[in-house]
Parts: C-alpha cells; structure tokens; sequence
C-alpha cells in the first residue's frame, strides 16, 4: 500500500521519471494522488520515454520541444 502524500502539502513542480517497472495500476494511484497534491497552475514533468496516457485525468498533457 502506498502512503498518502496529502501530508508533505502542495507543489509547484513535480519531477517523475524511472517508474516504467511499476504496474500499470500503481502508476495510476501514483498519479491520482500526485494530481491531488499540485498546484492547479502547477506542472508535473516527466520524459517522454514514461507511459501516462489513460492512467489518469488529473493532469492534462503539454508536449514540449524535443530534448527538453
């Protein structure tokens, strides 16, 4: 069981990278408990090598330049 980040408050920025080992049901907790600890006009990074599409509906997706 995950604990709940509610605690640690809000954030502006969120970095995620290296959670493509974990299942698909636990990036998707990870990810509905991320969207509720950011900032509405907060951003939430992660590469472009990750896979979020559908897991959640917390976060709307910004694609930037390549090799950013």
């Amino acid at each position: 069981m995950l604990d709940a980040f509610s605690h640690l408050g809000t954030f502006d920025v969120v970095f995620c990278r290296n959670v493509r080992s974990i299942s698909t049901a636990t990036k998707s907790e990870v990810l509905d408990r991320l969207a509720r600890v950011v900032d509405d006009d907060g951003l939430f990074v992660s590469v472009a090598a990750e896979t979020w599409r559908g897991l959640t509906k917390g976060f709307n997706v910004v694609r930037g330049p390549s090799g950013m």
